[in-house]
């Protein structure tokens, strides 16, 4: 959960920018901010998320990527299979599951 963002911000950042803890907790963010909008996660998840993550301290707002290079990065990661991720997602609070989506899911 969160690390296929996670993975493309340390890649972007050449691995010097957010530390992997910091890049999952904005990964996290990003993925249920993505899915709530689609209606795939129950309405107000992504604000309960970021209360907790802020809770702990833990970053959740995207750094000043180009998106692009983000998206060209997850179309490296392992998890992707001919331009199809598979990424986890919350259903809500404590209930996930992986979906199959091309990296423009993280996209408005």
């Amino acid at each position: 959960f969160g690390h296929t963002m996670a993975h493309a911000i340390e890649k972007c950042q050449t691995y010097a920018g957010e530390t992997h803890g910091h890049a999952v907790a904005i990964g996290m963010q990003a993925i249920t901010e993505a899915s709530e909008r689609k209606g795939l996660t129950q309405p107000g998840t992504s604000a309960r998320l970021k209360k907790l993550l802020e809770a702990f301290d833990l970053p959740v707002r995207m750094p000043d990527l180009p998106m692009e290079d983000l998206l060209c990065a997850m179309r490296m990661d392992k998890k992707n299979i001919r331009d199809t991720l598979h990424l986890v997602i919350l259903d809500k609070i404590g209930h996930c599951r992986i979906i199959e989506e091309t990296p423009a899911f993280f996209l408005h």
